[in-house]
């Protein structure tokens, strides 16, 4: 803390909340000093809880872009004071707050929507808690890149007694998401329909407010139409750019008890952020596959409706399809195959299982001596448990591969790329287990049964 007893006048003053009247540093423009004025205990008063959480938020290393920064105490003629950046234009004016721009009809309501979103979006990546949110605590920086330019200048802190929300980023985000379902039904009502869906972005892709526009204006065009499935593809263009609307909803010809597993997945993790979240992972881990840029969901339990958006891949096709065709021939397909096992092994290495690996999950693109190979059907991504014994962890790996279909010369070439040379007999024997239905008995006695039907086939034809 500062020995020089700072001077606050009206000159200099701000704004005033509940408790705290905040005024611009005497001796820096670019800081503001909030010093409180009245409480009603030492324990409820603000400051020494945000310093308290800004530390904490100092220690874990975060990007200060989306909070405006704290920089410690100080004393003032008004008392102690707690010293925050003070967020302003290029021009050097003090950026006015989102209640403002609201009240005077400064920007539209997609744009609101959209910077609401993104910073929705943070707070739950960055488990970052916000007690006392409302417009007026939320200022609009509009140099700031289009996504970030809503800035959080005060509320930044967990109230409750005992805070296990701080170390726990489940619990956090489940705080987050009840403080701004109160935000949105208590003070958004009247701007965005809080009921529509609920937007979450790549913080890698470049996003603004007109492709904000060009998503929502798919995703509620395509809610209104008749699905015949489950999951359907829309493909629309944007600028220079193709992408891929996925949508997951539930289909009428469900029997009931698909309803119901489709009703209990629902209230765990949409099938869309399934999508996303497994996109990002293998993108994170260098692995080639589809760039995830969005997902939505609207509604809860069986009726609910989630659509995925990424990137077109510009591929010649799959690589069922090549290992297929009369049109290619056999190097190439076994190049193609190579590519296939290299990629799973990648995968697996780095703690990632995709639970559905077969051919036409692999899509390719021809160059002028190999290829590219792109993983897709991101939705059936998880992370590997831990396991002490690479071998137990090589076992259930391969339960990955269990609905892989090649012929026996496909599949050595598969294996032999996937194993890097390096595989042992019982390796394969680990394989033919989960072939043959794993641990699940059920799965057992119908391969047996599909079995019987195919051999009963051949000796009646």
């Amino acid at each position: 803390m500062q020995g020089k007893t700072l001077k606050l006048n009206q000159s200099l003053f701000v704004a005033r909340g509940r408790q705290r009247e905040c005024y611009v540093h005497p001796e820096d423009p670019d800081l503001c000093i909030k010093v409180t004025v009245q409480t009603r205990s030492k324990w409820r008063e603000q400051n020494p809880r945000e310093f308290k959480y800004y530390k904490f938020l100092e220690q874990r290393g975060i990007d200060w872009k989306r909070i405006a920064p704290c920089s410690g105490w100080v004393e003032t003629d008004k008392g102690q004071g707690l010293v925050f950046g003070l967020i302003r234009d290029r021009n050097g004016q003090i950026c006015k707050d989102l209640q403002f721009l609201i009240d005077n009809n400064i920007i539209t309501s997609e744009e609101i929507e959209f910077e609401l979103a993104s910073l929705r979006n943070w707070l739950l990546d960055n488990a970052i808690i916000v007690c006392d949110l409302k417009p007026a605590n939320l200022v609009y920086n509009p140099d700031n890149e289009a996504g970030q330019r809503l800035v959080l200048v005060d509320g930044v802190n967990n109230r409750n007694f005992i805070k296990t929300a701080d170390s726990v980023e489940s619990l956090a985000r489940n705080k987050i998401k009840r403080v701004w379902k109160r935000f949105e039904h208590k003070h958004l009502q009247d701007i965005i329909d809080s009921s529509g869906f609920k937007w979450f972005f790549n913080p890698k892709v470049k996003c603004d407010s007109a492709f904000f526009s060009f998503l929502k204006q798919h995703v509620d065009a395509s809610l209104k139409e008749d699905m015949s499935s489950r999951h359907e593809l829309e493909y629309h263009d944007y600028k220079d750019k193709s992408y891929v609307f996925k949508r997951f909803s539930p289909s009428d010809n469900s029997d009931i008890s698909r309803k119901i597993e489709l009703s209990i997945k629902s209230y765990i993790i949409s099938g869309a952020e399934r999508s996303f979240r497994g996109a990002t992972w293998l993108q994170d881990a260098d692995i080639p596959s589809i760039t995830p840029v969005a997902w939505a969901v609207i509604g809860k339990g069986y009726r609910q409706v989630s659509y995925f958006v990424y990137e077109k891949l510009e591929c010649n096709g799959s690589v069922q399809g090549a290992i297929q065709s009369s049109d290619i021939d056999i190097k190439t397909s076994e190049s193609l195959l190579r590519c296939m096992g290299q990629i799973t092994r990648k995968m697996h290495e780095a703690g990632l299982r995709h639970t559905d690996i077969v051919a036409h999950n692999f899509l390719y693109t021809n160059k002028e001596d190999d290829f590219d190979v792109y993983l897709i059907d991101t939705d059936k991504m998880e992370r590997t448990k831990l396991f002490f014994w690479p071998e137990v962890k090589l076992f259930f790996d391969l339960r990955c591969l269990r609905r892989l279909k090649l012929e026996k010369r496909q599949l050595e070439v598969f294996f032999r790329s996937y194993f890097n040379q390096h595989w042992e007999k019982y390796y394969f024997k680990m394989w033919k287990f989960w072939l043959a239905g794993g641990f699940s008995l059920p799965r057992r006695l119908k391969k047996r049964k599909d079995e019987t039907i195919r051999n009963l086939m051949k000796t009646t034809f």
